[in-house]
């Protein structure tokens, strides 16, 4: 072999030999140095998305003394305080639920029985004045209670209450003669009169009775509350194949067509309605809105 000849072949296996150290070089760095740094990398990476989440965090647990440890003690440090404020605002709205119920259900009594008394003095009253008081002060007795109740449902709701828990069982048949019973004492001072209809057999629904009573008060009451003296309510209850249609009709001054789409939004009040009656910021036809969405019924104005 001549000496050029030799000299190529030692110049190829040279820079074999130089090409598979390189690749050498790079799976050891792999093996030994970067994928234990993309394995870390991961773990942090998981921290960081389930960081402040009850019960899925997973700490990426890094203790060395380098930039990805300290992210992970960050990532750590950050969660257990996260859990911690979200643990003392769910004790605080416990409480809070607590509080309004204990209040709803110390001022549903005395309320009541204001309201009968009221009642029960308007026999009595002779002034045309003093009656037309009377009449707006009894007005003003059963908001508070509906508004007690509405208050205390708020907040169930909110907190993630299901009308349908436990299958619990509502007669609406039963439930549109009680509403009537009520509703037609209330319409009666104001000149409104208030009558219903409804099948002979019971008509049963999965729906807790209370807050199914809720539903349909909210509704009652708005009508009879911007009725016009010398108008009517009609409360009707069909029931049509497997299913229940209730219908609350009235003869009063109605809403703008344009407004008929957000009279369940919460705090929604046409100005028609605040020229009427000052309470209120719509909170009863949003709660009715809820129950109805909730127990798989549809509402429409």
């Amino acid at each position: 072999t001549s000496f050029p000849q030799v000299r190529q072949t030692v110049g190829s296996s040279y820079l074999l030999a130089s090409f598979l150290g390189v690749f050498v070089v790079i799976g050891a760095m792999m093996i030994f140095a970067i994928r234990p740094i993309a394995r870390r990398l991961r773990r942090l990476s998981y921290a960081a998305r389930s960081v402040g989440s009850e019960g899925d965090y997973r700490s990426a647990s890094d203790s060395l003394q380098d930039d990805i440890g300290e992210i992970s003690t960050i990532l750590d440090n950050a969660h257990h305080r996260m859990r911690a404020d979200a643990e003392h605002l769910e004790q605080r709205r416990v409480a809070l639920e607590q509080h309004l119920a204990n209040v709803a259900h110390d001022l549903r009594t005395p309320m009541s029985s204001l309201h009968l008394g009221l009642q029960e003095l308007q026999g009595h009253v002779e002034s045309e004045t003093a009656k037309d008081l009377l009449i707006r002060t009894i007005n003003d007795s059963a908001y508070l209670m509906g508004l007690t109740d509405n208050l205390h449902l708020a907040s169930r709701l909110s907190d993630g209450a299901d009308p349908t828990a436990g299958h619990a069982r509502t007669d609406l048949g039963a439930l549109v003669d009680k509403i009537e019973l009520r509703f037609s004492l209330l319409g009666k001072m104001s000149g409104v009169q208030v009558v219903a209809a409804r099948p002979d057999s019971p008509v049963w629904v999965i729906c807790d009775p209370f807050i199914a009573e809720r539903a349909l008060s909210n509704i009652v009451h708005n009508a009879v509350t911007h009725g016009e003296r010398g108008g009517n309510v009609a409360v009707v209850l069909e029931v049509i194949d497997e299913t229940f249609e209730l219908v609350v009709s009235d003869d009063g001054p109605g809403v703008p067509p344009e407004d008929l789409s957000m009279l369940a939004e919460r705090t929604f009040r046409s100005d028609e309605a605040r020229q009427r009656d000052v309470h209120g910021q719509g909170l009863g036809l949003a709660i009715t809105h809820e129950i109805a969405r909730r127990s798989g019924w549809t509402l429409e104005f």
